[in-house]
């Protein structure tokens, strides 16, 4: 994406991303309040580090998101498929790159508020 696709308001909101921004924001708040709370057992498999981690990417993506480098592959550069974003709006990496990587925790399906939200469509 290029950096130039996108203005920034006086409130720090980048254009033309609103929806993803929304996600990420609300989803990064409920992984915030499961570390709180530290939610444990049978109903909440996903250990503190996984959410840590979770939430690093969030704030990752939120950056990229301000500085109009969303989608762009952090390794390569390359455009990340929007199937990809669509699932997971915090994804770092292309297809490619993502061979080489750890598996990005995705935790949404153990947080009961956002268990049931539809993914975001990505512009």
């Amino acid at each position: 994406m290029n950096a130039n696709s996108q203005t920034q308001p006086s409130n720090g909101q980048p254009q033309g991303h609103g929806a993803v921004w929304y996600e990420l924001r609300y989803e990064r708040e409920e992984v915030c309040e499961a570390l709180l709370q530290e939610r444990t057992g049978a109903d909440f498999p996903v250990d503190k580090e996984t959410l840590q981690t979770r939430l690093t990417l969030i704030d990752e993506a939120l950056d990229r998101l301000m500085a109009g480098t969303y989608g762009d592959c952090v390794q390569c550069g390359r455009w990340i498929e929007d199937t990809k974003l669509h699932i997971d709006p915090a994804m770092p990496y292309c297809v490619a790159c993502q061979s080489e990587h750890k598996r990005v925790p995705f935790v949404r399906a153990y947080i009961p508020t956002l268990r049931y939200r539809s993914p975001i469509a990505v512009p």
